[in-house]
This record gives C-alpha cells, structure tokens and sequence, in this order.
C-alpha cells in the first residue's frame, strides 16, 4: 500500500475511533443532564400541583378539585389519586398511557397543618419526558452526528491535502536518489520544501549528489592517471624487446639495462601507488633523536650533484637543531619536495632549502621559480596521481604520486604541510613539523 494512502486510512480509522468516543461521552452527558433537569421540572410541577391542591381543600369541596386534577392527568399523561388517612381511595384520575417502568410518587395533603391523607401520583419513566425535550434529544444526536460527518469529510480533504504533499516531497527525493543509483549526476538539485525535516534531506541528498560527483570524476580522472602511468613504461620495454627479437637492436648489456631501468621505474610506481593509499592504515613510526641540519646537509650534498645537469641554482640554509621524531620519514618528504621543485624548474632557475626554529616546531621550506601551480588546481595538489602540469613529468618520470605521499608520511608524525603558489613564478613548500613528536605507535 502506498504512504499516502495509508495516512488517509490512519487517519480515517483513529478519527472515527476519536469521534465515536466523544459521541458516546457527549450522548451520556447530555442524557444524565436532560433527565436530571426533567426530573427537577417535575418535581417542581409536581409540588405546585400539590400546593394548588392544599389551597383548594383549605376553600372549596373535593368536587371543585376533581375537574382540575382530571384535566391536568390527560395533559400530564399520568394517574392522580387521592388517598385519606387510612388508605381509602378518595379520588382517581388516571391519565396514563402505555410504557415499561411505573414510578410513583406521594405528597402529603395538608389542612390547616394537619395531615388529611396524601396525593399519590404515578407515571410511566419512559413517557415522562414529553415530546419537546424528546425532539429537542433527537435534535442533539443528529447535530452531533451531523457535526461528526463534516469533520470527517473535512479533516479527510485537509488530511489528502497534506500526505500528498509529504508523498510528493517524498517522491522527489526516491527518483533523486534512484538516480544517484544509477550514476546520474546531471540531474537537477533537489528544490527546498517548506517542511523542516525534508528541508534538511533535501539539503544532505545534495550534497551527496555533489560529493558523488566529485569522487566518479576523481575516481574516472584516477583510472585515466594510473593507466598512463603504467602504459608508458610498459609500452617502452614492449618495443625494447620486440626491437630486440626482430634484430633491430642489439641484445648487449646497454639495452638490457635501459630495459631493467624501465623495469625498475614501473616497480617503483607500483611501490608509491601502494603507499599513497596508507591513509586509513596505521604507518610504522619509528623515534630517534637526530640533528635535523646533519640530515638536510647529507641531502643537500646528493641533490647539488643532480642540479648541476641542468644549471640549477641550489642553495641552503640550516640551522643546528635537534630534533626527536621518525628521521627517515623527514628525510623522504624533502627528498620528495626537493624532487618536485627539480621537475618544475626550467634551465639556470633556483632551488632554496630553508630550515629554522619556531616555538616548539622546525620548519623547512624548499622554494623554486619553476612553472608554479594554476589556481584551479590549488585545491587537488596533494591527490594521487594528479600533477599540475603534465609536460614536465613527461621528460622527468614523475608519477604524481610525490606530494600524496609527503602528505600522508606528515600526518602519521603529527606534522603539517601547506605551500604557496604563483604561477609562472614558482611555488614554495613549507613543512611544520614538532621537534619532540610523541609516542604513538612502536610497531
């Protein structure tokens, strides 16, 4: 059964629950009332019947009182008697019509303070009550009735009114979602209803539109970015060894070597594509206390002498600090940026390593006035496989996998890494790093 007509069904069932219980109440209430006001009516009639009737005994003959009390029997539709001392029947009259339950009633009759005998008056429960009250009880139970219809039928309409706009809303939001199924992105955002709630899911179901979006095409842009990676060196030992089966070229010790080269590339890729996905795994750290000036100095001597085929300025400077964090982990991140700054500097351009001491944390800035990053691709530098600029990879072997991985081995330190960027200008990578970093893993 669909929602909305469920709804309508509830409401239906509970509305005439509802309303039935307030008819029965209502109906109870107002029958006590009207008996009880009937009753006191009466009584009240009854008592001036029988003061009349004391009046006249006290001034006239009972043959004056015996007309009076025939007439009022008929209209009353009841029996009077009256009744001496001793029990004998003076007068009857007797006005009474059929019915169930005969009730009867006595008042004593009174002369001059002394008790003559009594007014026995009998009447049938069901006939007491005359036909104005019993019209005016009829009247009720139809209005109330009526009164019952309309709110049905009315609460019924508002109620349709009101679950078709929730189904709607719900509506829109189950196609939307059957499309984010299926992959479709395109679609429209879904528009904001005035209920709250929806107002809310709207609002979450698209962003999940959007952050899905986002991640197909990373995850399209990914798939494109690894199957070049891969194909390059693949494609190059390929030709290599067919080269060498169809006696182009020579199976000699250099082209052999050109060939485990490419071997050794592709195993490295493999190597760093594996590690970028650390993220979510914890990552062996291990502590030692080093000087962080003898690691960068070690790492400037190895870096001058790769520069120098290119007629790079390199500089440094270092300070003496020591440091307590995982050495080979700091080491392989500015070999990383240092790497980088290579690939992105054009001939007789600069490289600058800077190291220095602030408050409790060592920073290392590796600067160049190399290509520099475009402002649209500011916000994924640090995904894997993505590079900025494509031409200078291809040259240079890089995989785009060097910051993904800085970042990664920084955050298992407790290290940070930002940078600044212009393009066409150069960039400048800073490293934030604690100089005591703290136990957390010896594994």
């Amino acid at each position: 059964m669909k929602l909305q007509k469920k709804l309508i069904s509830y409401f239906l069932v509970i509305s005439i629950i509802i309303m039935t219980i307030l008819t029965i109440i209502f109906n109870i209430s107002f029958n006590n009332n009207l008996d009880r006001y009937l009753d006191s009516v009466r009584t009240a009639r009854f008592n001036e019947i029988i003061q009349e009737i004391n009046d006249i005994t006290k001034k006239s003959s009972i043959n004056f009182i015996s007309p009076y009390l025939e007439t009022y029997a008929k209209i009353e539709k009841i029996k009077v008697e009256l009744i001496d001392n001793d029990g004998n029947n003076i007068i009857s009259f007797n006005g009474l019509e059929s019915g169930d339950k005969l009730v009867n009633t006595k008042f004593d009759l009174m002369f001059n303070s002394y008790k003559i005998g009594y007014v026995q008056i009998s009447y049938y429960e069901d006939s007491a009550i005359d036909s104005f009250a019993s019209n005016f009880k009829n009247s009720f139970l139809q209005s109330i009735f009526l009164a019952f219809i309309i709110t049905l039928i009315v609460g019924s309409i508002f109620y349709y009114i009101l679950s078709k706009n929730i189904t709607y809303q719900i509506g829109k939001i189950e196609s939307f979602a059957d499309s984010l199924r299926l992959e479709n992105y395109d679609i429209k955002p879904l528009e904001t209803s005035n209920i709250e709630e929806f107002k809310s899911l709207e609002k979450n179901m698209n962003y999940l539109k959007d952050s899905l979006a986002i991640e197909e095409e990373s995850r399209r842009k990914y798939a494109e970015d690894i199957s070049h990676e891969l194909r390059t060196p693949l494609t190059n030992i390929k030709i290599q060894i067919e080269a060498m089966m169809d006696g182009i070229i020579e199976k000699d010790d250099k082209n052999l070597n050109s060939i485990n080269e490419e071997i050794d590339h592709l195993t490295l890729l493999i190597k760093e594509l594996k590690e970028s996905f650390n993220k979510s795994k914890k990552v062996r750290i291990k502590l030692e206390e080093f000087n962080i000036k003898n690691l960068l100095e070690n790492l400037a001597i190895e870096f001058s002498s790769i520069v120098k085929n290119r007629n790079i300025n390199f500089t440094y400077e270092i300070e003496d600090n020591l440091m307590y964090s995982d050495k080979a982990k700091i080491h392989r991140c500015v070999y990383n940026l240092l790497s980088n700054a290579y690939k992105a500097c054009r001939e007789n351009g600069f490289i600058k390593l800077n190291e220095y001491k602030k408050d409790d944390y060592i920073f290392i800035e590796v600067s160049d006035n190399g290509i520099g990053i475009k402002e649209e691709d500011k916000a994924r530098i640090f995904d894997r496989l993505f590079r900025a600029e494509r031409s200078r990879n291809k040259d240079l072997g890089g995989s785009g996998l060097g910051l993904s991985i800085v970042k990664n081995l920084l955050n298992s330190i407790d290290s940070e890494i930002y940078f600044e960027s212009e393009l066409n200008k150069g960039s400048k990578f800073i490293i934030k790093t604690p100089i005591r970093q703290k136990v957390k893993n010896k594994n």
